[in-house]
């Protein structure tokens, strides 16, 4: 039987789905299952999302302004280690602290996943070496390449939900649900992908992160400060290995692309300032 159509390959397989759930004796005779896969198994939680939890909404009221005007407040948490001055081995140690330890650091933490998104558009950075460069300094460390290339991973599809919801869109997603739900099951494309952003938008997320705009600026703006200044320090240190990397600022283990920086994106330049 030729099936020249998804809509009558659909149809076929409601059909014998129908037939097996009625047929329990036939249903057990055939070595296969037949599962109607529902498109909420992955990302349906979202439609639960009824604003920021209390935590984040309590935060951002009290420290917004504050944080705004000074971003090293908001940054404070962060742990600084002297023995990491590479950027990106720096960044992937502080997101691996941030265990689901509260609203603030859940915010940080995906600060800094954007980072690593941005730099990675920059390098093709290897990941199973940065994280072999992170236990030489750090040697309880269980970071592996994969968990690198998933907060890369994480950073982009944060990117993409600032696009479809506005910049500040990431201080206020909050803690109440599971990180994976940001990071692994919004679709990234597609009908899903659709109803959960309309949804998000139909809950007022659109005017929240209007509202944290500038604090998100002023905290990138800030971040890639800190990254220039360990981006230099790591060229100072590694001038012996790699030179002509070095003298343009850049990690030894990474690899330029050419590709422009987005001007547009709020961060002022960074690509100008860190990758010239």
């Amino acid at each position: 039987m030729a099936i020249r159509s998804v809509e009558e390959i659909k149809r076929v397989l409601d059909e014998i789905h129908q037939q097996l759930k009625t047929d329990k004796q036939l249903s057990k005779s055939i070595p296969f299952t037949l599962r109607v896969k529902s498109t909420k198994d992955r990302w349906g939680s979202v439609l639960q999302y009824a604003g920021p939890d209390p935590e984040t909404a309590s935060l951002l009221k009290v420290r917004r302004d504050e944080w705004t005007a000074n971003p090293e407040l908001f940054v404070s948490m962060m742990e600084i280690v002297p023995l990491i001055s590479d950027p990106v081995v720096h960044i992937v140690y502080q997101c691996s602290r941030f265990d689901r330890v509260g609203a603030w650091a859940e915010m940080l933490r995906r600060c800094f996943c954007i980072v690593l998104s941005q730099l990675q558009k920059q390098f093709r950075l290897n990941a199973e070496f940065v994280a072999a460069q992170l236990r030489e300094v750090e040697p309880h460390s269980r970071v592996e390449g994969k968990d690198v290339s998933q907060l890369q991973d994480a950073g982009s599809r944060y990117e993409a939900l600032e696009a479809s919801l506005g910049k500040g869109v990431t201080f206020v997603l909050g803690v109440a649900h599971a990180r994976q739900l940001w990071e692994l099951r919004i679709p990234k494309t597609g009908e899903g992908r659709e109803k959960a952003i309309q949804h998000l938008k139909s809950k007022g997320i659109v005017a929240l992160a209007r509202e944290n705009q500038d604090l998100r600026t002023a905290v990138f703006d800030y971040l890639l400060r800190q990254v220039d200044s360990l981006t230099m320090a790591t060229a100072t240190a590694n001038q012996n290995l790699n030179p002509s990397l070095c003298m343009q600022g850049l990690p030894v283990y990474a690899v330029p692309v050419h590709v422009q920086p987005t001007m547009s994106d709020g961060l002022n330049g960074w690509g100008d300032r860190l990758y010239s």
